[in-house]
């Protein structure tokens, strides 16, 4: 049970606030994920008996508030090659056939990108492979999102140090430089992403990818919202495309709506099913 003061309309409240400041509508998430952290973050700002007219009073003495829930709700916490072992199967796997198709162009979508670490470890791995390709493809990486803040953020290609824990010593020296604290991604790398804004809950018209990465995103998502994500990464990716989900996000049985195939191995790394 929620706390006596957060009501069903109290929620609905805060989910408006929430759209009209930074243009994402959270009734697309389960209910049950945004009471939790509407919650916590009561506690968060020493309000113990869930009175939610106290919290408004704090938005309204101090709107960025709304972006510290924000933030928490979208679990903007992410690295650079999180779950390694995953993007040493995809470049193995999946980038490098891509790359060797005779100098065809290469497509590829990094959905809900928040703050652009995915797409530049995407762009960081292609770029590696590229060098051992005589004839090298066209490449294209779209990274979408629909915060218009988290994009901002994306574009100046800076963030702190521990982004870059798991990245190894040569790799962090040649696509990198550290800056007082905090590290910059090459102008090598970042020319190569396209930054849009982006519902994935809407189809990405007039773009047909050949790769789609949308992770430890789905799994916050109504079963609906679910499955018009799903219908759309179907419609955007080409007839056998890749599509990869978090390491903890799976598809199955409706969820998956006959839209994909599990890779043989890989239980978040799926190929598309029909034309």
């Amino acid at each position: 049970m929620g706390s006596p003061g957060l009501s069903d309309a109290a929620l609905d409240s805060l989910i408006e606030r929430l759209r009209v400041r930074r243009g994402l509508n959270f009734h697309d998430y389960r209910r049950t994920f945004i009471r939790r952290h509407v919650e916590n973050r009561l506690i968060a700002v020493n309000i113990m008996d869930g009175d939610i007219a106290k919290y408004e009073a704090i938005i309204k003495k101090r709107p960025e508030e709304l972006d510290d829930l924000f933030d928490r709700l979208t679990i903007n916490v992410t690295e650079f090659f999180r779950d390694v072992a995953v993007w040493e199967y995809l470049a193995a796997n999946v980038f490098e056939p891509l790359l060797s198709r005779a100098g065809e162009p290469v497509r590829i979508w990094s959905a809900g990108c928040a703050g652009g670490e995915e797409p530049y470890t995407i762009a960081i791995i292609i770029l590696e492979l590229l060098r051992l390709i005589r004839k090298k493809p066209e490449v294209k990486i779209i990274a979408s999102d629909v915060d218009p803040v988290s994009l901002a953020r994306a574009k100046t290609a800076r963030y702190p140090e521990a982004s870059i824990a798991k990245v190894s010593e040569h790799r962090t020296k040649v696509y990198f430089s550290k800056k007082d604290g905090y590290v910059q991604v090459s102008p090598a790398v970042t020319s190569m992403v396209q930054f849009v804004e982006h519902s994935y809950l809407t189809p990405l018209m007039g773009r047909h990818v050949d790769f789609i990465s949308c992770r430890n995103s789905l799994i916050y998502l109504t079963k609906e919202a679910k499955a018009e994500a799903l219908r759309n990464f179907h419609a955007a990716l080409v007839p056998g495309g890749i599509f990869v989900l978090g390491a903890s996000e799976v598809l199955i049985g409706e969820n998956n709506q006959g839209l994909f195939e599990t890779l043989s191995g890989q239980s978040s790394i799926f190929k598309k099913i029909g034309a």
